[in-house]
């Protein structure tokens, strides 16, 4: 049961890192990724415990967070998730 919880924490936090990877793919230029490093940075490390931890990845995305980016990325390495 204790495992069940940080699997399931794991896969929480593989799939909000996976989405906020997106934000530098989708344009690999220097200048645009400085732009996108300074965002993550004021809005995610700066903000600290200051605001809910969710607003902050809202606020850096532009968007809801979405699992999709996670899930995409999981079949194209072949890795299933686990069921109980």
């Amino acid at each position: 049961m204790h495992s069940d919880r940080i699997d399931n924490h794991c896969a929480r936090t593989d799939a909000i890192a996976t989405d906020m990877a997106t934000i530098f793919e989708r344009h690999p230029k220097v200048t645009s990724i400085s732009k996108r490093g300074m965002r993550l940075r004021n809005e995610i490390y700066a903000m600290g415990d200051s605001r809910d931890i969710n607003e902050s990845i809202e606020k850096f995305l532009g968007r809801r967070q979405s699992v999709q980016p996670f899930l995409k990325n999981r079949n194209q390495r072949g890795i299933r998730l686990r069921r109980r």
